[in-house]
């Protein structure tokens, strides 16, 4: 970047902190272009930033998704139209979104990607999202985010390539499946660290198959089939879990009928108002702490 020099920059410490927050997005985001100081004062300002999620829907489209506590909620839509080369940066105020545009000339899609979540998110790693794709390309979307680090990927297996994916972003530790039908083999077995299910019905052969340490499920299934994967994860299954964590519906907090035929300890807590929490074991000495509450059950192991 060319070396510009703005009087704001020259500001003491204090005062210029407080000029640059009180600046919008679209002015940080215009200022952190024109020289690497600048670049790096607003990097600096952003250092709280949550994760970005970055929505493809198709792989000449981008959204890059920023929500915090300074700069509420926006979203950077980026196109390869070399016809316009402009950036949309649209605020969410009053329930519907406002749209300033930026000249992006002299930069590339994805140049523009990498400054935008390196001003913004550094090295927190973003969400990639894949899900409502339409006409995406993995190969394409690899070499367009290549050097980003990609904390979550979310996906649909049924709208895009779910084995080139994996094998493309197999660096991956967090996967998030959000689909209406039952989820393929590949991505239950894969060794996740944290695998997330939405929406997607599962099956007691499913949950034995799982070879993530953390599980999450927004998805009820059968009370038995919780008991049977109980007694399974005692008698030596699921090796890797240390979590699980799951949505359900009308279940009976007082008696617990998912532990029947299962030895357990319950724990007094005076910390537990409307919860219950127990200790089971697992044959080698092993121990989970169950949670239920009012609408969540979470294993601890």
């Amino acid at each position: 970047m060319a070396v510009i020099s703005l009087p704001v920059l020259r500001l003491p410490g204090p005062a210029l902190q407080k000029s640059l927050k009180q600046m919008s997005l679209i002015e940080q985001v215009s200022l952190s272009l024109l020289s690497n100081n600048a670049k790096r004062l607003i990097t600096m300002l952003n250092e709280y930033h949550q994760r970005a999620t970055i929505f493809l829907r198709t792989s000449s489209s981008i959204e890059v998704w920023l929500y915090t506590s300074l700069n509420q909620n926006f979203k950077f839509v980026l196109k390869a139209d070399e016809s316009t080369n402009n950036i949309e940066i649209r605020q969410l105020t009053n329930h519907r979104y406002e749209s300033t545009m930026l000249n992006m000339s002299g930069l590339t899609l994805k140049q523009w990607v990498e400054h935008v979540v390196h001003v913004f998110f550094q090295e927190k790693g973003v969400i990639l999202s894949l899900l409502n794709s339409t006409e995406i390309c993995v190969e394409e979307i690899w070499h367009l985010l290549d050097g980003i680090k990609i904390a979550q990927l979310e996906i649909d297996p049924h709208q895009v390539q779910d084995c080139l994916v994996l094998k493309r972003f197999s660096f991956v530790e967090e996967l998030s499946v959000s689909s209406r039908f039952p989820t393929p083999k590949l991505i239950l077995t894969a060794g996740f660290k944290h695998l997330e299910l939405h929406h997607v019905r599962v099956t007691l052969h499913d949950l034995l198959l799982l070879n993530c340490s953390h599980f999450t499920i927004f998805y009820s299934f059968p009370e038995k089939d919780l008991n049977l994967f109980l007694k399974q994860w005692i008698r030596g299954s699921n090796p890797r879990l240390q979590s699980f964590r799951y949505l359900f519906n009308n279940f009976n907090k007082a008696r617990l009928a998912f532990l029947d035929g299962i030895y357990y300890i319950e724990i007094r807590d005076k910390k537990l108002i409307n919860d219950r929490k127990c200790e089971i074991e697992r044959y080698d000495g092993k121990k989970a702490v169950i949670t239920v509450c009012s609408v969540w059950i979470s294993m601890e192991c």
